[in-house]
């Protein structure tokens, strides 16, 4: 069974450096066009099961693929499973007034929101719970999400579960935006490999991110405080921004 994993498109929030967390932001207009570009690449693949978060900017994107598949629209299973890390207080601020705000409580990431250990088993607990199952008799299956939630449960199931990275590819933070990550999962195993990692080639040169996500950007901030105070919350890890 090959597991795809899509990050949502562009919005407003990721190229004004604005945390979004759980909020509900839509894709902007390049957004829009990312995930008709994701699914223009997607369309011709079959999935037994397609599963997205319920906030719009993933089902945007989603609709890039169902566009081309109407069929599938009625089958797919949406998920606050699937949610970004709630960020709390974070949500709504730019990445400065977040470091500000941090540093002035003496706080890390880890004192918003969602807990990173509740996050890491939120998606753990979909994994077990809605992918585990398919890999006896399913060949493929669609998932669209956040960047945060793709590098943290992949760091997860490669901590916890024996997943690892096929030669030549490795873990790269916060995928840009659409990017497709693939995930071989064998049957009769529990463990998996990485196959693809936030690959974006199917967005033309023009409209490529000039930055990182925010989600990455946040990521960065994370480590840099965490370094700072000597601790090591885990957040971090998960929100690691990519090289």
């Amino acid at each position: 069974m090959k597991v795809t994993i899509v990050r949502h498109g562009e919005t407003d929030s990721n190229v004004k450096r604005i945390i979004q967390g759980s909020t509900d932001t839509p894709l902007n207009a390049n957004g829009l066009r990312q995930a008709d570009q994701v699914g223009d690449r997607l369309k011709d693949n079959h999935y037994d099961a397609v599963f997205c978060s319920d906030l719009q900017r993933c089902r945007q994107t989603l609709n890039g693929f169902l566009r081309h598949r109407p069929e599938l629209y009625k089958s797919v299973f949406y998920t606050p499973l699937l949610q970004e890390k709630d960020l709390g207080d974070l949500e709504g601020l730019t990445l400065a007034e977040a470091q500000n705000l941090i540093a002035f409580r003496n706080h890390t990431m880890n004192d918003y929101g969602e807990g990173q250990p509740a996050f890491s088993h939120r998606l753990l607990k979909f994994w077990g719970d809605h992918i585990e199952p398919l890999r006896p008799t399913a060949t493929s299956v669609l998932i669209v999400t956040h960047g945060g939630a793709i590098a943290t449960l992949l760091t997860e199931l490669e901590l916890q579960c024996h997943f690892t990275y096929a030669q030549g590819v490795k873990y790269g933070g916060v995928p840009r935006n659409t990017g497709v990550s693939v995930v071989k999962c064998p049957k009769g195993s529990l463990g998996g490999v990485v196959e693809v990692y936030g690959d974006i080639s199917h967005v033309r040169q023009e409209m490529k991110e000039t930055v990182v996500g925010v989600d990455a950007a946040v990521g960065q901030a994370a480590e840099k405080v965490e370094e700072e105070r000597g601790i090591n919350t885990g957040f971090a890890l998960g929100f690691r921004a990519a090289a």
